[in-house]
């Protein structure tokens, strides 16, 4: 049993803009991120797990995540201090999980900017983000909305979650109970 499965195994490598991706039994992993990278980086769309600690120390500014990517493990942003701007191309089909620990010690995120396939995401993590001015999932969700740089219920019904930085009088929505 285990020698038929070594025998039709086989794992590789490529790279993709300076970027490792491991590709293992159909699943490909953004493996190792050249730390000195600064700019804008795109997560191509053919990968599936952005792995643990994979962001670490980044220097890049702003991410746009492809829409294969269903998990974001833990502290894949660990101290990527420079880190403002984390979009989340649209379209896809497979549910998207962010592990609580995701973005750990990375404060400086200012727009956050999430998939409609968003399903599980420990919105407590958003704290840390004090700095955040733009807050937003993309419409058609069936577990999260948006409104007004607020998070919501599908339905768009309960506010589950507030940026810290809101201050001063605020109206909530028509139709939120």
């Amino acid at each position: 049993y285990t020698d038929t499965i070594q025998q039709n195994y086989e794992v590789f490598y490529s790279s993709h803009d300076g970027a490792l991706l491991r590709h293992d039994m159909g699943t490909v992993y953004l493996e190792v991120f050249p730390r000195g990278k600064t700019g804008e980086y795109i997560v191509p769309d053919e990968v599936d797990v952005i792995r643990d600690n994979v962001f670490r120390y980044s220097k890049i500014t702003r991410l746009i995540v492809g829409n294969g990517v269903h998990t974001i493990s833990r502290r894949a942003f660990y101290m990527c201090e420079a880190l403002k701007v984390l979009e989340f191309t649209s379209g896809g089909t497979v549910a998207l999980t962010i592990d609580p620990e995701a973005f750990y010690r990375s404060e400086n995120l200012t727009i956050l900017r999430l998939p409609a396939r968003l399903a599980e995401m420990d919105l407590q993590m958003l704290n840390q983000f004090v700095d955040m001015t733009t807050l937003e999932v993309e419409p058609g969700g069936t577990t999260y909305s948006s409104v007004d740089n607020m998070i919501c219920n599908a339905a768009g019904t309960a506010i589950l979650y507030t940026p810290l930085n809101i201050g001063g009088e605020y109206v909530i929505p028509k139709g939120i109970r």
